[in-house]
Parts: structure tokens; C-alpha cells; sequence
């Protein structure tokens, strides 16, 4: 019962930014059993994440594009999580020529 609250509350608190991550091609997955809203897909080639958390210890998202990972406060603002993911793709490429 009170997943479904958390997840409601979720919903409706990052709706925007769920809106953002499904217009980058992310796919919301279904809902579960957790206090969470994940999407997932690829960005540029890259799998990706974002996953809004909430719970008790409170909101929170985590933003994963290929092997990098970041723990944030909870992201609400489309244009954040846009900033967000691109940062991190840049940081990816940036890393990927300096090994070459």
C-alpha cells in the first residue's frame, strides 16, 4: 500500500522530467513492486537509466549512461535531466579519446 503511494507521489512530483527522458527515447518501465520510477533505453548508443527514488530516506534519482553513474537530488526540472545526461555523454566521449 504504500509503494503505491510513493509511487504516485513520484509521479506526479517528476512528471516533467518523465515526459523529458520518454522524449530522448528513454522507455518508462513498469511500476513494480518499489518505490521507484525507472526509464531506460539508449542515448546515443549508450544504455541508459534514470531512476526517481523515493522512500524513507527520501527522494532522490540516479542518472546511469554506460558505466557511469550519478547519485543526485531528486530530479524534477526537464532541462536539469537534460543538462544531466548530456554532461555526463560528453564526459563519456572526452574519456573514450584519451584512451585511443
Amino acid at each position: 500500500m504504500w509503494v503505491r503511494l510513493w509511487q504516485q507521489s513520484l509521479a506526479e512530483d517528476a512528471a516533467l522530467a518523465v515526459k523529458q527522458a520518454v522524449a530522448m527515447g528513454l522507455n518508462p518501465r513498469p511500476l513494480g513492486f518499489r518505490s521507484r520510477i525507472v526509464a531506460r533505453g539508449e542515448l546515443a548508443g549508450t544504455d541508459a537509466s534514470v531512476t526517481w527514488i523515493g522512500g524513507m530516506w527520501g527522494q532522490r534519482t540516479v542518472v546511469a549512461l554506460g558505466d557511469r553513474v550519478q547519485r543526485l537530488p531528486f530530479l524534477t526540472d526537464p532541462e536539469q535531466l537534460e543538462r544531466t545526461l548530456s554532461a555526463m555523454a560528453l564526459q563519456r566521449q572526452q574519456e573514450r579519446q584519451r584512451i585511443r
